[in-house]
């Protein structure tokens, strides 16, 4: 064996044998290091307000009623972290500590896009992902409403409706509020298109109507087949016909039937 090799593994043992003492003296100081405060920073997004820091500390008072004080070696992360990302506002939940003795809790809020009003006036919302969140005395997200003919309600959907890979959804791809999410997903994503569409009224059919910011008509969508090609009809119908004839000239805009625009007008002094 020549002597540079014997260097190499002399210098790698040594390296070793070092990062062994360090990480031995790293854990004998954290056993003995107490937990001295917990910091908590929450990302709320685009989205309003429904979870605070005082939420926070109520999940962490139920799942270990005492953390300041204590020896971090006692603490339980993981137990802490599952009960947060249990937590119907919290997509995502980060839960760590330094060595220095602080408690880090990173909360990421689940983004709302949909205010459901099923048929018994039972509220609550769903997320950009397709998880319900029920709603909160005092905080309210400001997101489209979507009623009508809705037979679901929260307990019956439990915590996941909509798989964005399609299976194991709790929701039939038939029903009216399964399209709702879909329509709202696509919304969402077109920022222009949101502004124009205040509420998704399902019908007795599954089927979808809008009622838009501006006007006083009602717009029949029908399903979510061909979503792109009906709002592109709707912008152009817009563009052209009710700026020439006035917002008031209809009362049903019918997008249902492919590449058309069906209006209905405004009864006035018995003539239609």
């Amino acid at each position: 064996m020549n002597f540079k090799r014997i260097l190499a593994i002399s210098f790698w043992t040594v390296m070793l044998s070092g990062l062994l003492v360090l990480v031995g003296f790293a854990n004998f100081q954290y056993r003995k290091t107490l937990c001295r405060n917990i910091e908590i920073t929450i990302d709320y997004a685009q989205s309003d307000t429904l979870i605070t820091r005082s939420d926070i500390y109520k999940i962490l008072k139920n799942t270990d009623s005492s953390l300041v004080g204590r020896l971090l070696s006692t603490i339980n992360i993981d137990k802490i972290e599952n009960a947060l990302n249990n937590n119907a506002y919290i997509a995502k939940a980060d839960v760590y500590s330094t060595i220095d003795g602080i408690i880090k809790i990173k909360i990421f809020q689940r983004q709302p896009i949909i205010r459901v009003v099923n048929q018994n006036d039972i509220n609550f919302y769903i997320d950009s992902q397709g998880y319900l969140m029920p709603t909160r005395p005092l905080k309210t997200a400001r997101v489209m409403v979507v009623n009508g003919l809705i037979k679901e309600s929260y307990p019956q959907l439990k915590k996941l409706i909509i798989n964005p890979q399609n299976k194991e959804d709790s929701l039939k791809s038939s029903s009216g509020l399964y399209k709702a999410f879909w329509l709202a997903k696509y919304l969402n994503t077109h920022t222009p298109l949101l502004s124009l569409v205040d509420q998704i009224y399902i019908d007795n059919s599954d089927e979808m109507e809008l009622i838009p910011k501006v006007g006083n008509h009602l717009i029949i969508f029908g399903d979510t087949n061909q979503m792109s090609q009906k709002f592109e009809n709707l912008i152009l119908f817009y563009r052209k016909g009710l700026t020439r004839v006035g917002w008031d000239k209809y009362n049903i805009i019918n997008l249902k039937f492919k590449n058309q625009v069906v209006c209905s007008k405004k009864i006035s002094n018995g003539n239609i």
